[in-house]
C-alpha cells in the first residue's frame, strides 16, 4: 500500500491513520522478518495456533522480448520509486507503457502528474475487455495520455517497440525515451512451498489451506487483484480463522 499505490490515490497520512488505529487494538507488527530464511513456516505453527498467509503480488512481471533490452522499468519499481522519492525523480520526455490494468493507468497518472509531455499505453486487450477500472481508465485519459487497444509487443529494438494487433492485421511501431512495464505482478512464494502453490495462487477452502494451521488471504487466493478486495478476504479470514480456533478449542 505504501510504495505500489500513487500518494494521489492513498496519502501517507491515511495509510499512517489505518495503520496506528490496527496497533491500537493490540496488533503486534514485527517488520523485516523474512519467512524462510531465520523464521520458516513450521516455526510460525509451532509458536502460534494459526497463520495467515498474505504476502500479495508485490513482485512485478517481464516479458521475454524485453530481458536484453535497455531503457526498461517494470511498473511497481518505477511507482515504489517515485513514492519513496516523493515525486522528486526526474521523468522522460517521453514514456511508452505496455499493459491496460490499473497499474498501467497508475504509472501513467504519476508520469503525467509529474511533468511527462508524452505518456503512450499500448496494451493487448481492446477495450470492451479493458483490464483497468473504467474510473482509473477515464482519470487516466483526462489527464492527456493516449491509450491504444488490441496490439501486442513483438519486437524490440532500441527504444523501439514493434506491436501487431491482436485481431485484425496491421502492425504499429512506436520510439519512446523510456519503457515501462505493467505486464502483471506475482508473488514470492518459494518459503511456502508446503501450500504447493499454482500459477501463483494458494488453493484455499474458506480461506483455510490443506493444512488446517495455515490461512491464506488476499492477492494469492482467487479473486479481483485489489485493495478493497484483499481487505474484504481479510476479514473473510479473520472469521474463518476464529471459528477454526473455537473448534480446535472444543475438541
Amino acid at each position: 500500500l505504501r510504495y505500489g499505490i500513487p500518494e494521489f490515490r492513498l496519502p501517507h497520512s491515511v495509510l499512517d491513520h489505518e495503520i496506528a488505529s490496527i496497533v491500537e487494538m493490540g496488533v503486534t507488527i514485527k517488520c523485516n522478518c523474512e519467512v524462510g530464511n531465520a523464521l520458516s513456516v513450521e516455526q510460525l505453527k509451532a509458536e502460534y495456533r494459526a497463520v495467515l498467509v498474505t504476502p500479495g503480488m508485490s513482485y512485478g512481471s517481464t516479458l521475454p522480448l524485453f530481458e536484453q533490452a535497455n531503457h526498461v522499468e517494470i511498473a511497481v519499481d518505477f511507482l515504489q520509486r517515485a513514492r519513496q522519492a516523493s515525486g522528486d525523480i526526474t521523468v522522460a520526455k517521453s514514456v511508452l507503457i505496455i499493459g491496460g490494468g490499473d497499474v498501467a493507468m497508475d504509472v501513467a497518472s504519476t508520469l503525467k502528474l509529474l511533468g511527462c509531455p508524452s505518456v503512450t499505453c499500448v496494451a493487448r486487450e481492446e477495450l470492451a475487455d479493458f483490464p483497468a477500472s473504467d474510473k482509473e481508465f477515464s482519470s487516466t485519459q483526462a489527464l492527456g495520455v493516449s491509450i491504444i487497444d488490441g496490439f501486442t509487443p513483438v519486437a524490440v529494438s532500441g527504444n523501439q517497440v514493434t506491436f501487431k494487433h491482436v485481431r485484425l492485421p496491421g502492425e504499429l511501431t512506436l520510439e519512446a525515451e523510456h519503457i515501462i512495464l505493467a505486464v502483471g505482478q506475482h508473488a514470492q512464494l518459494d518459503n511456502f512451498a508446503t501450500l504447493k502453490p499454482q500459477r501463483n495462487l494458494i488453493n484455499t477452502q474458506n480461506y483455510q489451506t490443506a493444512d488446517p494451521v495455515l490461512f491464506a488471504a488476499g492477492d494469492i487466493v482467487e479473486g479481483d487483484k485489489t485493495v478493497v478486495y484483499a481487505v474484504k478476504t481479510g476479514k473473510e479470514a479473520a472469521q474463518a480463522i476464529h471459528h477454526y480456533l473455537e473448534g480446535a478449542c472444543s475438541c
